[in-house]
């Protein structure tokens, strides 16, 4: 399973900017020869990368959500990205996983309650003909991943983030991704596709802080984004006993 790490900026000013990156960085990534089969996104990307407040209105929300739908259609492509679900007056982060029929398949929120986060890990699980498929939202209330083995099919976590919330750091989130990158004991039996937005607000004295990688579920990162800029990386998953 070849997988895309799509590492954009996004804009929480201009939807209409928001869109059209959206739209280069998949068709740029969709066209690769061999195409891959599971695009990435970082978090929030209904939103351009901040939570969801004033000036976002409904429609515009589930617009960018519709939108990605039907680039994952038009291009045959699984993609995983974050956005936001309705939770009484405001809107709670999550991520979702559209199938190449544009289908939400797996979604993942905290909204969900502690039996549904305790079951699989706080990701729900997809079986497709590529291997088991999945998404985490690495939000503030949302446990660390435990994720346990399933059997001899391939599984693949997507996890679209954000470190910053409002504005400014994200320190509970940078806390989760900084784990999945470097804890031994987290997120076993599986492997995780982490992406982040291009230059997004890091704490301070982290450096670049957490961003977008590929982990193993040796704990071995086998791609990376080197930096806070924009980039594309790509690798294989293999398929079957993991």
């Amino acid at each position: 399973m070849k997988v895309a790490l799509l590492q954009i900026r996004l804009d929480p000013k201009s939807r209409a900017g928001n869109l059209q990156a959206l739209s280069k960085v998949i068709e740029e990534a969709a066209r690769a020869d061999p195409a891959p089969d599971l695009l990435v996104l970082p978090g929030a990307c209904d939103t351009g990368g901040a939570v969801s407040g004033r000036g976002w209105s409904n429609a515009s929300l589930e617009g960018a959500t519709e939108y990605l739908a039907w680039k994952a259609r038009d291009w045959g492509v699984f993609i995983a990205a974050g956005s936001h679900v309705r939770h009484g007056d405001t809107r709670e982060p999550c991520a979702v996983l559209f199938d190449p029929d544009g289908d939400a398949v797996a979604r993942s929120s905290s909204l969900y309650g502690e039996e549904f986060a305790q079951s699989i890990g706080g990701a729900e699980l997809w079986a497709s003909d590529i291997g088991d498929l999945g998404v985490f939202e690495p939000s503030i209330t949302s446990p660390l991943p435990e994720y346990t083995e399933t059997g001899n099919r391939c599984a693949v976590i997507a996890v679209p983030t954000m470190t910053s919330l409002a504005g400014k750091p994200g320190r509970n989130v940078e806390a989760n991704i900084t784990s999945l990158q470097s804890d031994a004991t987290v997120g076993r039996y599986a492997y995780w596709a982490v992406v982040t937005e291009a230059g997004a607000k890091r704490s301070p004295g982290d450096g670049n802080g957490p961003g977008t990688f590929l982990r193993a579920p040796t704990g071995k990162i086998l791609a990376s984004a080197d930096g806070p800029e924009e980039a594309v990386v790509v690798a294989e998953v293999p398929i079957g006993n993991t």
